[in-house]
């Protein structure tokens, strides 16, 4: 890749914040890059207006001004959005996904491999096809997630996208990039996670699953929540028990280790905060639950 090419970004957040210094240094002929008004970032804005690159938040206008020259590259860094790519006429689209592709193909891949207790994830650069994320893949990496919570492990990954973009972009230079087709046979998918999905049985869910939703789920993403007695309590901390208390599932069974015990499927939790969604207010547990409850009927 060189100064021939007309090199175009779409992205935001902290992803875009810790790649965008990459693309600044290389030998690329940066032409522009679309920030949605939802992620319009002060910092961001401030490093491209000094570099004099044009920065586009209307989507048809980006668009028309990556179709008008040729030679194009479009990264998609982080966008979460269906792209067809029938709408670029001929520009080449590189998608980033935070996902060890052909795995944790489809939305919220991090909050899904926590969920699901994996130990190792990753993070893809691929081609952009019309088959979401299931493009040949140009750059990959590999790394431990044990112990990690979601902002740890969105760090992570950010870290490896920012290594990764460097390997890529100077592969480029030299007009050389390596292609390596997805296994389907090694393929999953994960939907975009709803509010719906966070909602927690204490009768039918692990104690050890129902806290990784919680590390997988951080403040402002939909929290893991239960209804009782037609009220929505939002859990605001939640931690394993040093001790493995028995019950009926699903029962309070007491005050212990600085919260309120809830015997699940398998398992207990110890329930410290709760957010009540009915009156808006936060307290401790033990404020809005007593020993003898049962939760999850």
């Amino acid at each position: 890749m060189n100064k021939n090419f007309n090199v175009f970004i779409v992205g935001g957040g902290n992803r875009l914040n810790t790649c965008i210094p990459v693309f600044l240094k290389s030998k690329l002929n940066l032409s522009g890059i679309f920030i949605s008004k939802n992620e319009n970032k002060k910092l961001i804005k401030k490093i491209l207006i000094k570099e004099k690159i044009k920065i586009f938040q209307e989507w048809n206008s980006f668009l028309r001004s990556v179709n008008k020259k040729s030679n194009s590259i479009v990264f998609f860094i982080s966008h979460n959005k269906l792209i067809d790519p029938k709408i670029f006429l001929s520009a080449r689209l590189i998608n980033y996904h935070a996902s060890p592709l052909p795995k944790y193909r489809g939305g919220s891949p991090m909050n899904w491999a926590l969920i699901n207790n994996e130990k190792e994830f990753g993070v893809s650069i691929h081609e952009l096809v019309k088959s979401p994320d299931t493009g040949a893949i140009l750059m990959q990496e590999h790394f431990c997630i044990q112990d990690l919570d979601y902002l740890k492990l969105v760090d992570r990954v950010n870290e490896a996208f920012l290594r990764l973009s460097k390997i890529l972009l100077n592969s480029f230079e030299l007009h050389w990039i390596n292609r390596i087709p997805q296994d389907e046979r090694l393929a999953s998918y994960f939907h975009q996670r709803k509010p719906e999905n966070s909602a927690v049985n204490f009768v039918s869910m692990d104690a050890n699953f129902i806290h990784r939703m919680f590390i997988a789920l951080p403040k402002p993403l939909p929290r893991p929540f239960f209804i009782f007695r037609n009220k929505t309590y939002i859990i605001s901390s939640c931690k394993i028990p040093k001790v493995n208390y028995s019950g009926t599932p699903g029962r309070v069974i007491g005050n212990f280790e600085g919260g309120v015990v809830i015997v699940c499927k398998s398992g207990s939790i110890v329930l410290e905060k709760l957010f009540n969604e009915n009156l808006k207010k936060e307290n401790y547990a033990k404020k809005f639950l007593k020993t003898g409850d049962q939760l999850s009927d």
